[in-house]
């Protein structure tokens, strides 16, 4: 005999179910997470990288073969096609891929951070952290800042004149950084500092280089800057998701890695003694935030509409 459960949506799809009785509602906190991974998921892999696919594999080839009729020479065609190809790509990319991309990079702030605390609440944990907003801010501010500088570090190691290393060095580098990004938020309600959450990658950085090796190795296999700029939008959720379940190792490894120090002496370089960076900084900050909060109500009331 199948139970029936009323179900919170009220899209057609969750009404036909309820109909035919086999609707299983799940907890409101697991609902919410999983309606703000479909969103995310739909906005950076539906609007972003499936209509470049489309154009590229079906748009046009499509164009390709409806212009071959307008032409008997195969050589004028080549090149006038060659020409209207690139405008073509030109175009899509001026007034589809970057505002789409642009507008997905302020909303994923939020989405980010929304499903952070959701997988945090998920867990039946309370947040230690007693901070207050202002040194909040000025945390984030710096740890937005080193994390900069630090991305600029792995990309000139990449340039070095050492070719079988470099890369491979490089590559490591972006691994902890994306572990250091998934791991932030736990770390952050737990009431740690930059300088401890620092430590706890470097001490133990085979586990946090393994954990984020498969975010860096996906993300770097298109070579398109907004491909994998979608994909990582796409699959840092369920990476912030694995952070929040998983148990890092209690026990340093032999000796530690310190690869942030660099950025950490740049970083505080550029805050100390300067007030007027600092308040520049944090007006930044708080602006993007604003702008990303505006911009997450339209979409998500948008794309919202697509998951009921």
């Amino acid at each position: 005999m199948k139970e029936q459960v009323k179900s919170v949506s009220t899209g057609p799809l969750s009404r036909r179910r309820e109909q035919k009785g086999c609707v299983v509602t799940l907890p409101s906190r697991q609902q919410s997470l999983i309606h703000q991974l479909g969103q995310c998921c739909l906005w950076n892999g539906g609007l972003t990288v499936g209509m470049m696919l489309l154009f590229q594999y079906a748009f046009l080839p499509l164009m390709i073969y409806i212009s071959s009729y307008f032409f008997q020479d195969e050589n004028e065609h080549s090149q006038l096609w060659s020409w209207f190809r690139n405008f073509l790509n030109s175009l899509f990319q001026i007034c589809w891929v970057f505002p789409i991309f642009t507008i997905g990079r302020f909303v994923n702030v939020i989405w980010f951070s929304q499903i952070a605390n959701l997988a945090w609440k998920h867990s039946s944990k309370r947040s230690t952290n007693s901070l207050t907003i202002g040194l909040l801010v000025a945390d984030l501010s710096f740890s937005v800042v080193m994390q900069l500088v630090f991305l600029v570090q792995c990309t000139l190691v990449g340039y070095l004149p050492l070719p079988f290393v470099a890369k491979k060095l490089s590559f490591a580098m972006v691994s902890l950084l994306y572990a250091l990004y998934a791991f932030e938020y736990k770390w952050m309600n737990q009431g740690y500092s930059i300088n401890v959450r620092l430590a706890k990658v470097e001490n133990q950085w085979p586990y946090f280089m393994g954990f984020g090796l498969p975010l860096a190795y996906l993300t770097s296999l298109s070579g398109n800057y907004f491909i994998d700029g979608s994909l990582f939008a796409v699959l840092f959720p369920l990476t912030i998701i694995s952070a929040h379940q998983a148990q890092t190792l209690q026990q340093n490894f032999v000796f530690p890695l310190r690869l942030f120090g660099l950025s950490m002496v740049l970083s505080n370089h550029l805050f100390q003694g300067h007030e007027f960076i600092i308040k520049v900084g944090k007006f930044i900050f708080s602006l993007i935030l604003s702008i990303a909060t505006t911009t997450t109500f339209i979409v998500k009331n948008t794309v919202g509409r697509f998951l009921t």
